[in-house]
C-alpha cells in the first residue's frame, strides 16, 4: 500500500472514530434528559443530521442558529451553498461576514459593506462572494428567501465599489427590483451599465440609452407605468445632432403621446431633466 492510501485510510478511520465517540456522546446526554447539551455536542462533533433534528424539536431560534452554524462550518465563505443555507436560516448577515459562531451573527442592517477594505473575516468573506458572484447571485434568484434583496443589493454594492464592476451590480439591483433614479451620487441605478458617479457628465450615453429602451420594452409588456421619457429626450438631442432628424422626431412624437396617455408623466419628466 502507497503512503497517501495509506494516511487516506488512517484519516477515514480516525474520523470515523471521532464520530462514533460524539455519538456516544450524545446518546448519553439525551438519555440523561440534557438535550441542549446533547445538541451542542452534536454541534462540535458536526453530526449536522441528528444535530437539525434535535435543533427542530427545541425551537424555531435552535433550528435556524443550527442550520447557520452548519453553513459556517462546513463551507468557505463565498460558496453559494453557504449562502443559501444561511438565508434559509435567515440570517442574513452571516453571508458577508467570515465563519464564525452562529451566536454572533445578527440581523443584516441596511448599511452598505465599507468602500474600505476591512480587515479579518469580513474580507475574506467579501472577497469569497465576489470572486463566486455569477454563482451567489444566480442560487439566490432561482431560489427566493424572505429579505434575500438586500443580499444582493449588497452583493451589487461590493461589485461596484470594490471592483468596479458597474454591469454586475447593475444586474443585481436589477434582481432585487431596485428602483430607477433621477441622477444624484447616492443612486444606485440611473442607466443600466452607465456610472453616473465616475462620468456624470457623460455617463448618458447613446449605448446606455438603448440599452434602457431594451429594458422598457420588456418591463412595458407587464407594466405600462414604466417610462423612460427624459433620457427619451436626451436620445433624440443626440439623434438630431448626428443628422438624424426623421429618427429624433419620432422619439419626440413617442414622448408627445406618452405625455398624452400618461397623466403623471410631464411631472416625471421635469424631475428628472
Amino acid at each position: 500500500m502507497q503512503v497517501g492510501q495509506s494516511f487516506s485510510l488512517e484519516l477515514i478511520q480516525t474520523k470515523t472514530f471521532w464520530r462514533q465517540a460524539t455519538a456516544f456522546e450524545v446518546k448519553r446526554l439525551l438519555i440523561a434528559g440534557k438535550q441542549k447539551e446533547a445538541l451542542r455536542a452534536a454541534q462540535d462533533g458536526q453530526i449536522w443530521g441528528c444535530a437539525l433534528l434535535m435543533a427542530r424539536q427545541l425551537g424555531q431560534k435552535f433550528y435556524t442558529d443550527t442550520t447557520a452554524e452548519m453553513a459556517q462550518r462546513q463551507f468557505q465563505p463565498g460558496f453559494p451553498l453557504r449562502t443559501l443555507t444561511l438565508l434559509y436560516a435567515g440570517q442574513h448577515a452571516g453571508v458577508f461576514v467570515g465563519n464564525t459562531n452562529s451566536s454572533n451573527v445578527t440581523a443584516l442592517q441596511p448599511q452598505l459593506v465599507p468602500a474600505s477594505a476591512v480587515d479579518g473575516a469580513t474580507q475574506d468573506a467579501v472577497e469569497g462572494m465576489l470572486e463566486e458572484w455569477q454563482e451567489n447571485m444566480a442560487i439566490m434568484a432561482v431560489n427566493r428567501t424572505n429579505g434575500d434583496e438586500r443580499v444582493i443589493m449588497q452583493l451589487g454594492d461590493c461589485l461596484w465599489r470594490h471592483r468596479d464592476e458597474i454591469c454586475g451590480a447593475h444586474i443585481c439591483y436589477l434582481v432585487a427590483n431596485a428602483s430607477f433614479k433621477p441622477f444624484s451620487p447616492p443612486a444606485r441605478l440611473c442607466l443600466i451599465g452607465a456610472d453616473h458617479c465616475k462620468y456624470p457628465r457623460t455617463y448618458a450615453s447613446p449605448e446606455a440609452i438603448q440599452r434602457m429602451e431594451v429594458y422598457e420594452f420588456a418591463r412595458v409588456t407587464s407594466n405600462s407605468q414604466f417610462i423612460l421619457l427624459p433620457y427619451k429626450l436626451i436620445y433624440a438631442s443626440m439623434l438630431a445632432e448626428a443628422g438624424k432628424i426623421n429618427e429624433a422626431l419620432r422619439y419626440c412624437l413617442a414622448v408627445l403621446k406618452t405625455l398624452k396617455t400618461v397623466g403623471h408623466a410631464a411631472d416625471v419628466c421635469k424631475k428628472r431633466l
